[in-house]
């Protein structure tokens, strides 16, 4: 049975709708940094090595940041919702590797797909 206290919520999202959420990512530099994050929500610890090379993406709105966790997770990625203090947003540090997500994620974009036909044209 689940936590009395949690919704179950049946949401379809792709990769594509779930990088609208973010504003801005990068290879994470949390654990040379941690004073500058407080933790909101996590599966994890941040610190933790599965984190190592994840990523963090900024997310503007606590709602951003929760969709954004809770896709991660659901795509089998340990996920963390944090407030960074130094920017005054949201974060979502992901265990997903940063390496996949430039190579793999980022190229396959439909709306980087969209430009580049428009650039052959």
């Amino acid at each position: 049975m689940a936590n009395p206290q949690e919704v179950e919520l049946n949401l379809t999202m792709t990769p594509d709708q779930a990088l609208m959420l973010v504003t801005n990512s990068a290879l994470n530099f949390i654990p040379e940094q941690t004073e500058r994050f407080e933790v909101l929500a996590s599966t994890k610890n941040p610190l933790d090595p599965e984190f190592r090379d994840g990523i963090v993406f900024f997310c503007d709105t606590a709602s951003d940041a929760v969709l954004l966790m809770s896709f991660e997770n659901a795509s089998g990625y340990d996920a963390s919702a944090l407030w960074d203090l130094a920017g005054e947003n949201y974060a979502v540090l992901s265990s997903r590797s940063f390496a996949s997500y430039q190579n793999e994620v980022l190229p396959n974009l439909v709306n980087g797909r969209l430009l580049n036909q428009f650039k052959a044209n």
